[in-house]
């Protein structure tokens, strides 16, 4: 994990003396990437093959969901897709004071669903992958899930509930 603090950029006075950045993608990283080498002095252009935000961000929507995302293999990555989720709310503050617009931040957390018999076996199975990782998720049973999202579909039989 990166060390305290490590979300500094340092400010340059010349941005002539630490040359020019050329960003490649226009989505929520690349653009984040470059206003934060702005913000710090540096001279930078971004470029994309179609129109910014239109990618991969696009078609993610926004979600953040680092605990229910966790995938078999990737355990090395669940540590720093956390910090980055922990990240995000102050992100967002900040990004909204500089241009004014809110980014629809909204953190009441993720539900993964199961509908049908199998899919309810395989996401009890996920359910023990994720507690293995120590990840902050909870079983909601069908009743409990209508309770918290009352608008679910009564075939909704259960789901992994995560902060």
């Amino acid at each position: 994990m990166p060390a305290k603090g490590a979300g500094t950029i340092p400010q340059h006075r010349n941005s002539s003396s630490v040359g020019r950045v050329l960003v490649i993608g226009g989505g929520i990283c690349g653009l984040s990437v470059a206003w934060r080498l702005a913000q710090a002095g540096i001279a930078v252009g971004v470029v994309d093959a179609g129109e910014a935000g239109r990618g991969a961000t696009w078609a993610a929507g926004g979600m953040l969901a680092a605990a229910l995302e966790a995938e078999p293999g990737e355990e090395a990555m669940v540590g720093l897709a956390r910090w980055s989720q922990d990240l995000w709310p102050d992100w967002a503050a900040r990004l909204a004071a500089a241009s004014g617009a809110g980014v629809g931040y909204r953190g009441e957390g993720t539900v993964h669903l199961a509908v049908g018999r199998d899919e309810l076996t395989a996401l009890h199975h996920r359910l023990r992958y994720l507690r293995r990782l120590a990840l902050p998720v909870e079983w909601c049973d069908a009743g409990a899930l209508r309770e918290r999202e009352p608008a679910h579909s009564r075939e909704v039989l259960g789901a992994i509930a995560s902060p």
